[in-house]
Parts: C-alpha cells; structure tokens; sequence
C-alpha cells in the first residue's frame, strides 16, 4: 500500500516549488521589512536588514572567482551573521556546506576537500586550522567591512530551483563520511505549503541544532520563507532546562524541534517544560511512550508531532499528531507522509506490502535530494527509479523497516544495516570501526548500539594486536577523529570475536556489557560523605561500578543529556542550583564536590 498526500500539485504549490530559496525569501521580505528577522540575546535585525547586509556579502562573493553552484563552506556556531552567510551564498548562486565548529578538525579538513569548497566564511580567526591551499577565506569579525559600502539589491544569477542549495554531511558506512546535496526545490518543499506544521508570519522558531545538522534547514527557512522570527538559542541552552523554559516563555517561542534524546531529558526534568509553546516536533530515536504520556497528562503543547526523515529526504518526510487520545499506545508511529511526499513499503520482491507486512521504507516526492555529492555508484544503489509512480522520478530506499497499520500509520521496526542514531545523529557503525581500526595497537573492532528507555549508547569490542593497548588513548584518539557523538561509551577488549558456521562474525553472540572503570588513572576512593554521595549519582547514571574521585565524567561514557540527569539528582541531595557547565568545567568528583562545597557556603 502506498501512503501519499499530495501526487496532483496545487496550482500554488507548483509556483512556489518552482522558486529558489532566497528568491521565495525576497518576495516574502518585501512585506515584512520592519518586522524582525533573527533574534539573539540582545541584538536583532528585521527583514530589511537581512535582505540587505545578505546581498552586501553576496555582491562581494561574485567579485571573487565562483561559478553557478561553488561551494562556499561556512564555520559557524549559531548566529547572526552565519543567518547572513547562508543566505548570501544562495543568493550568489553558490551552494553552502554547513561545518560544524565542534567537529574534530581533520573531519571538516575532509569536507572542504571532498566538496572541493572554494571559500570558507567563518566567525574570525579560530578557523585558522581549516586553512589549505587555494582556500579563500572571509572573516565574519566587525574588523571586517570589505563588503559593507557594497551595493544592498539583490544581485542578478540564473540560479534555478533544481540548481544545489546545499551540501550535508552524515556519517558513512565505508569510513568516510558522504555528502547529500541538496537542491533549492528539496528545501522550498518542505516548508511552504504542507501541512505537518502550520508556519505563519506570527511565529517564532527556535534554533537549536547545529547549522550542520539537518534540522537547522527547518528552524532557519522555516521561519524565513514564511514571514516569522528566527529566535537563536545559546550554545548550551538545552543543558539547562530553567534558562530553556525561560527563554521559550520570553522569547514566545511558538514552534521547535528537539531530537527525542533530548525530548526524553526535558521532559523527564519538567513534563511542563512546553506548555507556552503551539507545536513541538521531535524525532530522530526510539520513542518512549511513558515520556509522552507524562507530557500529555502535563501542561503539553498545543500540538505534539513524531516526526521523521532522513537527510536524503530532507528534514521531514512522515509525520504523526498525538493527542490524548491516543494514551494507552505501546508504539508511538512515524505517521504518515506530509504534503508533496509519497511514502512506499515494499518487500524483498520489490512489491508495495500490504497492512501489517513489514518491508523497507522507501520516500518519493519534491524532498527527494539529488543523491550524494560525486559519488554517482552510492546514489545509483540509494535513489532509484518509482516503478510506483510517474516514470522518470526516483525514490529514495531508506534502509528502515517498517510496517503500516491498519489505521494508515507507519511504524518503524529497525534497520536492514548498521546504521543507528545517537542523540538524534545518523551514525554509520561503520565508519566507527574503520577508524578505531587505523590506530596502530588495534587489529579489528565492532561497535554496537545499547538502547535504553531515555537515550541509547555506543559500545566497542576490539581485539589488541600488542600488548601496550590502552583504553584511554583509544579514546583520545576517536575524539580527535570522529564527532563526541560517536565515541563509544564503553570500549573494551576480547582476544577473538564470536564466528557463526560461515566463518562471519556473530554479533549477537558478543557479551552484553555492563559498564565498568576502564580509565588508566589511579583509583582513588571516595574521602568525604559528599564524594560518596556524587559517586553513587554517577554510578546511577552512567551505570557503572565503582568511580574514583579524579575519574573524568566524559571519559567514562558521559555526555551532556546525561549531565543533566547529574545536576538534578544533585539538586535533590544538597538543595543547591549547580550550574550545568559546573560539570563541563569540572568534570571529577573531587572538583565538583569542592564547587558545591563553595555554592552551599556562598547561598548560607
């Protein structure tokens, strides 16, 4: 059965979809001028300001050596002028590559290379590291005026919608990451004229994600292409869940997306956390029906939306309204398709399965990306012709086995491959074991995925080739190769893996770990009532044994939803507001007992 919302375009669909992104922008800013574009913190700017300083720094990227569909990398945490930089390399008729600052150097180093980006626009000089050769590159820093007495009409190109928009990294099974390029169409047909969320010129919508994490493409244009405010969040903003709930209550933030990690910790902290807001929109991981329902029986958002799409569909493809009536389901569904998608559940003989068959999810429609940025074998084997629809279109095969209802909804079982997602993050484990397989003292590796009620976790098997194997180098390394989502949490080593009778490894025979201290630091018990106390909450946490008190949080497997949990339970023991960061800055035992130490003699 195929699940389709919108096979015939509406007159005005058609016009729309047929206009680039900076071109739907302009006509959109003509009438809200006055009205503000981006906020952050304390500064703003309205349309017209936007509109004009974009097409400054446009004028002055055509004076420079471009052609139709450069690549022009942006190194950008979010703000402001990264809104600005996006917007003039569109409007140039160059395509953007969004890098993510906190991404291990050598990661974006490949990027740039493999995109063969020609610019590289960045904040200021802390992207000094990112230099190559033949690499132009222009500082954002108020230092900077070369393109400010430029002129601030929109600059004239032949840019189409069918023409590159962007290019988005995601993680890749061969080792390397793969590039998914994204036309001006793929993006305009996701936020104007569908029906998953309502956007109007009245909203604001919160940023939250990194400009290289696919949601920022809803959070940005979104907004932009319908008349709305774009409200910036702080860097650390979801790891402190009063400053969020305070900034969606002042801000008047009416719409977000949060990844479904992230949905369970907030939630789970204050089931009221989004009561101010029309619409929250989550997805990305396995959802736990307990966290929606205590968030229904709460003061929940006006609308509540399980969303779900892969960056090769861009944003989202399927979507699915809970209401309370729907309290005493077992499997929260990914929904259906939303506007100008058509979503297909075929089987192995590449047959549309009927209610209740399980089959791969393949996605057709406007979202569909072009394929993967040169690599034409990869996109040949992924977005294939629709021997269901008009001939001549594609189809996207996702990978995702899935079922559909007999009520119409689609339900997510699990994946054909090795592919997994982490705190909303596509991870290929693939590429994981690739690279721990490059370090000199590991012969081979296997890296699984542990899911839990609220967030899943990595695991790492590996098997030494000497004897002077060490954990925390292994460790070290992977931060400096792969983003912090994909370091495993726990690694440890085993003389051979499991093999089934076709000689393959059998990971299902490999042993379920349970965590243990794995650090190569001195242990050190707990001193004082306090220490003991903060090691019992790391344990809880982290689901470990026993934690010495110079132990590292982050090298035990620690990330920031779970510091959360930590400052909470915290907050429960001693009745004291320990700053989240406290934990990044102080990341031991010993440190964080002295901090709270310091905070009680302070509030007494």
């Amino acid at each position: 059965m195929t699940v389709t919302t919108c096979n015939n375009l509406k007159t005005k669909t058609r016009a729309i979809i047929n206009k680039c992104l900076h071109q739907v922008f302009e006509e959109v800013a003509k009438h809200h001028l006055d009205e503000i574009a981006l906020f952050h913190n304390d500064k703003q700017i309205s349309y017209a300001q936007l509109e004009n300083q974009a097409n400054q720094l446009a004028h002055h990227l055509m004076n420079l050596e471009i052609n139709q569909e450069s690549i022009i990398a942006v190194h950008f945490d979010r703000s402001i002028n990264a809104v600005i930089a996006l917007l003039a390399i569109l409007k140039a008729g160059c395509a953007y590559l969004p890098l993510d600052p906190n991404s291990p150097i050598e990661r974006s180093k490949f990027m740039i290379n493999n995109a063969k980006a020609s610019i590289l626009i960045a904040e200021n000089e802390t992207a000094n590291n990112l230099f190559n050769d033949g690499l132009h590159v222009i500082y954002f820093g108020a230092h900077n005026n070369a393109w400010h007495s430029l002129p601030t009409t929109p600059p004239k190109t032949t840019i189409q919608a069918d023409n590159l928009a962007s290019i988005i990294y995601t993680s890749g099974s061969t080792g390397i990451p793969k590039g998914v390029a994204v036309n001006h169409k793929n993006i305009v047909a996701r936020v104007k004229c569908v029906d998953y969320v309502d956007l109007r010129s009245s909203d604001n919508i919160l940023h939250m994600a990194p400009l290289a994490f696919d949601a920022a493409t809803f959070e940005i244009w979104g907004a932009l292409l319908n008349g709305g405010s774009v409200v910036i969040a702080d860097k650390n903003l979801a790891l402190e869940p009063e400053k969020f709930r305070q900034t969606l209550k002042t801000k008047n933030v009416t719409k977000l997306f949060v990844t479904t990690a992230l949905f369970n910790r907030l939630v789970t902290y204050d089931p009221d956390i989004f009561e101010t807001v029309d619409q929250v929109l989550f997805g990305g991981e396995k959802v736990n029906p307990k966290t929606v329902y205590s968030l229904l029986n709460a003061s929940s958002p006006r609308q509540l939306s399980h969303v779900y799409g892969p960056t090769e569909a861009v944003i989202f493809s399927t979507a699915f309204n809970i209401s309370d009536k729907l309290l005493h389901i077992d499997i929260v569904p990914i929904g259906r398709a939303i506007d100008n998608t058509q979503t297909y559940v075929v089987n192995s003989e590449f047959e549309q399965c009927i209610n209740d068959e399980i089959g791969e999810l393949f996605i057709g429609g406007l979202g569909v990306a072009r394929g993967y940025w040169n690599q034409p074998g990869l996109t040949a084997d992924r977005f294939v012709p629709n021997p269901f629809g008009v001939p001549g279109e594609r189809i996207y095969r996702t990978g995702d086995l899935v079922q559909l209802s007999a009520d119409g909804f689609l339900e997510f079982v699990k994946r054909v491959d090795h592919q997994v997602k982490i705190r909303g993050y596509r991870v290929e484990l693939g590429e994981i074991e690739t690279v721990l397989k490059s370090h000199s003292s590991v012969s081979d590796a296997i890296i699984t995925l542990q899911e839990g009620e609220e967030d899943s976790s990595l695991s790492a098997f590996v098997i030494p080739n000497d004897e002077c194997f060490s954990v925390a180098e292994i460790r070290n390394y992977l931060k400096h190769a792969i983003p912090a989502y994909m370091v495993p949490s726990v690694i440890t080593a085993l003389y051979e893996f499991p093999m089934n009778s076709n000689g393959k490894v059998e990971r299902s025979a490999l042993p379920k770990l349970t965590k243990y201290r794995e650090l190569d630091v001195v242990y050190i018990e707990p001193r004082t009532p306090l220490e003991q106390e903060i090691a019992n909450i790391w344990s809880n946490v982290l689901e470990l044994g026993e934690i010495g008190v110079r132990d590292n949080f982050f090298d035990l497997g620690g990330h920031s939803l779970l510091v959360m949990r930590v400052v909470a339970r915290i907050r429960e023991l001693i009745d004291i507001e320990l700053p989240i960061r406290t934990v990044f800055e102080k990341p031991t035992i010993e440190e964080l007992s002295k901090e709270a130490l310091h905070q009680l003699q302070i509030e007494e």
